[in-house]
């Protein structure tokens, strides 16, 4: 080095419970004059320890995708994050995925980041601690399920055999690596309550799952309706208000919402208004990872999860890890490959009279 010239150097690991151990330490500087970056891409967070022994490390590939970056300027009154993070594949994917599930897998970070980029306040300016402060603020905020909730408002599933396309897919315990009796979720829905002046009272709905029916990540907001019903008289077909963030395979924006159908007589209609990334500005979208690995490089921690996010998210999964592990499922497995997953969760939508968007 010359004079005061600082180098830095960027590992990148990937891998399951395994490197656990190898992995310890290396988010601490050498002393060797160089400043270095740790960013993990895949560690499964086989207890909440692994989290804090890679703290400031943990990402979400998903906050690094362009539409993302738009969350603290949308605001709407319901929140759907419904969508496939990540497959199931041969080998050591699996193996791993079988000691920590979807919960721990997901929850904790991927799910949490992107529930408070839509759910923060707006932040103060785009540096890395005033966006990652008012994250912080919603999952502290985020109440905790006791026992009983969690038997209410918390589902887990498993897929069984079945179609992906035209594939005849295995059931997961079927799988290479994985025991013919796991009681191994894949699959996770939940309804949180975000206790803050803004989101009291709004049912946040989240899942996440592996062998959907398509690779498919989206935040969906779901608009109150109105007091008063001005055209409640008008023929009218079923619509919704809705704002969709795509985030993968498809980066953009949708807006849905009734419009009056031409004509001398008064009618409503849905209408739907899109924009996406690739079309407008003609660019491929990003996987996510370059965003991250830039970032990380020239030091920008905003997308990268502190300390009391990671305590944040966790005390949301603890509670439920708690209940799953003093009750094992007994319905294993409860959804078929290729599906959107367990009955169950649909059901968990429609005790309150709602239910997922449907993805076509």
């Amino acid at each position: 080095m010359k004079g005061s010239e600082l180098l830095s150097r960027l590992f990148e690991l990937s891998g399951g419970d395994e490197l656990r151990r190898s992995t310890r330490g290396c988010d601490r500087g050498t002393g060797s004059g160089f400043d270095d970056h740790l960013e993990v891409s895949r560690i499964f967070d086989f207890a909440r320890l692994l989290d804090f022994l890679l703290l400031g490390a943990r990402v979400a590939v998903f906050a690094g995708r362009r539409v993302c970056r738009a969350g603290p300027f949308l605001r709407g009154s319901s929140l759907l994050v419904e969508g496939e993070f990540g497959d199931a594949a041969d080998g050591e994917f699996v193996a791993a995925g079988e000691l920590a599930g979807t919960l721990r897998d997901m929850v904790p970070n991927h799910v949490m980041q992107l529930l408070s980029l839509i759910a923060m306040e707006s932040p103060v300016s785009f540096h890395a601690d005033a966006v990652r402060s008012e994250q912080a603020k919603v999952l502290h905020a985020l109440q905790p399920l006791v026992a009983e909730e969690v038997l209410q408002e918390a589902v887990r599933g498993q897929y069984g055999e079945g179609k992906l396309g035209d594939e005849q897919v295995p059931a997961y315990r079927a799988e290479p690596g994985v025991s013919p009796e796991s009681r191994t979720e894949t699959f996770v829905a939940m309804k949180l309550r975000i206790e803050n002046w803004r989101w009291v009272g709004v049912p946040f709905y989240l899942r996440s799952g592996k062998r959907l029916a398509k690779r498919h990540t989206e935040i969906t907001v779901q608009f109150k309706k109105t007091p008063f019903v001005l055209f409640r008289n008008a023929p009218v077909q079923k619509h919704s208000n809705q704002l969709v963030i795509q985030i993968q395979p498809v980066e953009g924006i949708s807006l849905s919402f009734g419009a009056k159908i031409p004509g001398p007589i008064l009618r409503v209609g849905s209408v739907d208004m899109s924009f996406e990334y690739s079309r407008y500005f003609g660019a491929d979208a990003y996987t996510g990872y370059e965003v991250l690995l830039y970032d990380c490089m020239i030091g920008d921690a905003t997308l990268f999860q502190r300390a009391d996010m990671v305590e944040g998210g966790w005390t949301i999964v603890d509670p439920v890890l708690d209940v799953w592990k003093a009750l094992p499922p007994t319905r294993f497995p409860n959804y078929a490959a290729g599906s959107w997953g367990p009955k169950a969760a649909d059901e968990l939508l429609q005790r309150d009279a709602r239910e997922w968007r449907k993805i076509l």
